[in-house]
């Protein structure tokens, strides 16, 4: 266990990747929750690429909306930029480092992590520069993580702003 002082997410985050030793970085925020099976069918679909995206699950409390590909895939990062880029940011699947499985050589042969100056916009700023720096890309269509929604959430509250314009 890592023991740390509340420093924010990306430190927090920055650490875990530090002290890493396994082949595969994943990130699951302490509110939310993956399904048993991810690491195993991820790892075995990451055998032949650099970074695997998974569809994922919004849990609000009344309803839950998926967010997946339609079709699973296999590409190059120039590839999936050209082809898939739009849906998956479009369908939410690219901003944070949720619902990923990551090469930690390739994090750490870069030197990539989480900016901690910045509070917003930081999970996409990782996932966009470890986009950057692998060579191959798979998406599938299963949803494996779950990102819980509570009522005082960023997202809730823009829902409500919206709403009521």
């Amino acid at each position: 266990m890592i023991n740390q002082s509340n420093s924010g997410v990306s430190a927090a985050r920055n650490k875990g990747i530090k002290n890493s030793i396994g082949d595969y970085i994943t990130f699951v925020d302490s509110d939310d929750h993956i399904d048993s099976k991810m690491i195993d069918k991820c790892a075995e679909s990451l055998k032949n690429t650099d970074l695997l995206i998974s569809g994922f699950t919004y849990e609000f409390k009344d309803i839950n909306e998926d967010k997946t590909y339609e079709s699973s895939f296999t590409c190059s990062s120039k590839e999936f930029v050209q082809n898939y880029f739009v849906e998956s940011f479009g369908k939410l699947l690219l901003y944070g480092p949720y619902n990923k499985l990551y090469r930690r050589t390739i994090i750490n042969k870069y030197d990539i992590k989480f900016d901690e100056d910045y509070s917003i916009c930081e999970d996409a700023m990782f996932v966009f520069d470890y986009l950057l720096k692998c060579e191959k890309v798979s998406g599938i269509t299963e949803n494996f993580y779950y990102y819980v929604q509570h009522d005082e959430s960023l997202i809730r509250s823009e829902e409500r702003r919206v709403g009521k314009e």
